[in-house]
């Protein structure tokens, strides 16, 4: 995860701020079923230590856990409607 931070070290507020404008603007993000081979696929070329998911069939996003402190952001953007899994 630490390569995200690079992204917004020029905001004062650094992924923090970014995350607040970007959900200031009532937006949803609609995450796909996916198979497990698939995402080992695509997770291969970036930092997927942080990520777990079950290893055979499909993987939805309630399905998906990442370490602290991202969990905490993903499992609130789940609940409250940000990201929608179909």
């Amino acid at each position: 995860m630490e390569f995200l931070y690079s992204f917004y070290q020029d905001l004062q507020g650094g992924i923090v701020e970014a995350l607040g404008r970007f959900l200031s603007q009532n937006v949803k993000i609609y995450i796909q079923t996916m198979s497990s081979k698939d995402i080992e696929t695509r997770l291969l070329t970036s930092e997927s230590g942080s990520w777990e998911y079950p290893t055979e069939g499909a993987v939805t996003c309630q399905d998906i856990n990442l370490k602290p402190p991202a969990n905490h952001l993903f499992h609130y953007m789940l609940e409250t409607g940000i990201l929608i899994g179909f």
